[in-house]
């Protein structure tokens, strides 16, 4: 896991953005903190990005990064969390009949009736 920080003065906002969002197209961000620093005609955003360094590898699917994993990206509490969640999923998908990339994908759901 690595750290970027981009720093973007209200005054010039054109380049700076550009190369954030150059980065960001190009790397597989895990998160992202923002703060805005008021400091009248010098104030400014700055930007930290979480990211992983191996995203764009050879082998990845078009349109989609490389597998993450979460084991080594999470903190142990929030790894065993996430593992209830995937385990949880693939029962509700099953018990469903449905593919568990359709369980909590955050799109529309269908209202089941009985």
């Amino acid at each position: 896991m690595q750290l970027k920080v981009f720093i973007v003065p209200v005054k010039s906002l054109a380049e700076a953005e550009g190369e954030m969002n150059g980065f960001l197209r190009s790397h597989r961000v895990l998160a992202v903190k923002k703060e805005f620093v008021v400091d009248g005609e010098n104030s400014f955003w700055t930007f930290c990005v979480e990211y992983l360094e191996s995203a764009g590898t050879a082998g990845a699917w078009p349109g989609k990064g490389p597998k993450v994993d979460y084991k080594e990206v999470l903190q142990p509490a929030e790894f065993e969390v996430f593992s209830r969640l995937r385990e949880w999923r693939k029962m509700a998908a099953e018990k469903e009949g449905v593919p568990v990339y359709t369980v909590l994908t955050g799109g529309r759901h269908r209202a089941r009736t009985a």
